[in-house]
């Protein structure tokens, strides 16, 4: 059986598709996507809710991540929470509330993160103990957050000695909630496709 980390994507998103479904909306035609992108306000929004989803300042992203709505200098492990973002669920309803301050996006632990995505949630005390005590644990946590969050097992591995990861950005907390939100709605789009079949 499938642990949880198994659904995880390992695609990356670009942003202008990822913005383009939250703030215009999908299977518009080409047209459609340019008349919206070039009306004065859209690179603002655009900005705003890359900013809230990503916890980024703003000025990050208009200064840094390019003048295109393209945003070509984005960073690689931004456009892969970009990708759990979308397999979240993260629709036009949350663009909507982004824009008018009333979205404040989740936040999850490494902990928490780690004992539903490895499956330890679903084991008994005994198990788990005996998984805690095994030497390679904590080296498959690290592996793990460094696969899901996009950075150098040695980065992960100066966060902390232990599970709880204490050293880790918190900003990063985000990209772990979109991240088991993106795990947990491939669950349930394998679990309907296995009953259909059934």
């Amino acid at each position: 059986m499938k642990i949880p980390i198994h659904y995880l994507t390992s695609e990356q998103v670009k942003p202008r598709d990822l913005l383009r479904n939250l703030l215009i909306g999908r299977d518009c035609s080409e047209i459609e996507y340019f008349e919206a992108e070039t009306t004065s306000c859209y690179r603002t929004q655009a900005i705003k809710v890359l900013s809230c989803l990503l916890c980024i300042n703003p000025t990050t992203v208009r200064n840094h991540w390019g003048k295109t709505l393209n945003f070509e200098s984005m960073p690689e492990n931004y456009q892969l929470v970009l990708a759990y973002i979308e397999a979240a669920g993260i629709n036009q309803k949350y663009a909507s509330l982004i824009i008018n301050d009333k979205y404040t996006p989740s936040r999850l632990t490494p902990k928490e993160f780690l004992d539903y995505a490895l499956g330890l949630d679903k084991l008994t005390t005994e198990e788990i103990k005996l998984r805690l005590s095994n030497n390679s644990f904590f080296a498959e946590c690290a592996r793990t957050l460094s696969q899901v969050l996009g950075f150098g097992y040695r980065t992960v591995m100066n966060w902390g000695y232990d599970i709880r990861f204490h050293n880790m950005p918190q900003e990063y907390e985000y990209f772990l909630y979109y991240a088991l939100e993106a795990i947990k709605a491939r669950q349930a789009i394998n679990t309907k496709n296995m009953a259909t079949a059934a």
